[in-house]
């Protein structure tokens, strides 16, 4: 694959993953919370990844000596990093949604570092420094519309913190014998099943029926 291909891939990629704030701060501002939001969320991705690998004659089969794994990653990648951050999306701006999300490397090494997936690194632990000294000027009381939001912004961080997690954990323990597009979807359909009873529980559902106006 040429690298010009891979840049565009790249791009692609980067412009998706950041038009999720913006998109999630709509979500929320229809009035519907975090969990509810979540479920729908796993379901699609399920829903998607289930034809997608369908018609590709991949294997659909959601091995149980890996619902563990399957887990873990649903957990760590969308469940709870995706219940605190549309959460945090409701009370802060889909800009300091973004610069918080743009933790997770900072985050990451350290981890890796713990984990023994790294070694350390002078000049990576300067860059993320500087870097991490960015984000929390941006982030300050005084940079926001609001100097009350400042509050929200540690629930914003789980999320980079879960990411990071799930990142090194992949790295140091592979994906068990499958197919990272196995994992996603295996990850979708475990994530749905354990947040449909969280979602009920807490009286923050969505019914797809009614209308997804402001609530």
């Amino acid at each position: 694959m040429s690298p010009l291909r891979l840049s565009g891939m790249l791009l692609a990629i980067g412009a998706g993953w950041g038009l999720t704030q913006p998109l999630a701060k709509i979500a929320v501002s229809s009035g519907h919370q975090s969990l509810g939001l979540v479920f729908w969320q796993l379901v699609i991705g399920a829903v998607f990844l289930f034809a997608l690998r369908v018609v590709a004659g991949k294997s659909v089969a959601l091995p149980m000596d890996r619902l563990w794994f399957f887990m873990l990653i649903a957990a760590l990648g969308t469940v709870v990093p995706n219940s605190f951050s549309y959460r945090a999306a409701a009370e802060l701006p889909s800009g300091v949604m973004s610069i918080v999300i743009s933790l997770v490397p900072m985050m990451s090494f350290p981890i890796a570092l713990v984990m023994g997936v790294d070694r350390f690194d002078w000049s990576r632990l300067v860059g993320l420094t500087i870097g991490l000294m960015g984000v929390v000027i941006l982030s300050e009381p005084e940079a926001l519309p609001d100097p009350g939001m400042v509050l929200w912004v540690p629930i914003a961080v789980i999320a980079p913190i879960c990411y990071a997690l799930e990142g090194n954990v992949v790295a140091k323990w592979g994906t068990h014998g499958l197919g990272a597009g196995h994992v996603l979807y295996g990850a979708s359909v475990v994530g749905a099943v354990l947040a449909l009873p969280l979602a009920v529980g807490s009286g923050q559902f969505i019914d797809p029926v009614h209308p997804m106006g402001r609530t």
